[in-house]
């Protein structure tokens, strides 16, 4: 049985938290990847960059958003219980459930859990330093050679953590606003 078949529809939250640099940046990578499949670490309800990188697929392509939806909903006036619901609910309202497949888990569990090669894996779960650093040595060896390896909150004065780890651990990379990203030479 498909996941989305089951789902009740909730209201839709449309809020993101990216602005529309950012994604007009990840549209111009997910171009330069030729993007057949994407791994998003960091979906948060589903709204933000993940239209993007649906938009951006093919009809055979795959979207697997990562993330274990246990995020304080207190803004949304939603218990956090109800987090992964609603990332379901918004992904089948909008049309995306052909292509998005859930990962409910740590971004660690499921670079270790998904045996895919990516042509685009996106960073936007933890902020800290040392998270940031695990994620890029985690995710690095699922993105195919000549892939690209990018990330949010880059100047995001909230998260000093990010732009440390990028500089600290991919001194080639480039940088657009919040978005960084590398492409992967070779695999690892």
């Amino acid at each position: 049985m498909d996941i989305f078949s089951s789902i009740s529809e909730l209201p839709l939250l449309r809020g993101s938290l990216i602005d529309r640099p950012s994604l007009a940046t990840l549209e111009t990578l997910c171009t330069q990847a030729r993007v057949e499949t994407i791994i998003e670490v960091g979906t948060f309800l589903g709204m933000g960059s993940t239209p993007t990188f649906y938009r951006a697929l093919p009809p055979h392509g795959r979207l697997y958003c990562v993330d274990t939806f246990r995020v304080d909903m207190e803004r949304y006036d939603r218990h956090q219980d109800a987090h992964y619901h609603v990332f379901l609910s918004n992904i089948k309202q909008t049309g995306m459930a052909d292509k998005v497949i859930p990962m409910r888990m740590t971004s660690l569990e499921a670079s270790r859990a998904l045996n895919v090669t990516a042509d685009l894996v996106f960073i936007d779960a933890d902020h800290a330093e040392s998270a940031v650093l695990a994620d890029i040595a985690a995710w690095m060896a699922r993105v195919r050679p000549g892939g690209i390896l990018c990330g949010d909150d880059y100047n995001t004065p909230s998260c000093p953590g990010v732009p440390l780890a990028v500089k600290r651990a991919l001194p080639q990379h480039q940088a657009s606003g919040r978005i960084w990203w590398v492409r992967v030479e070779s695999s690892r």
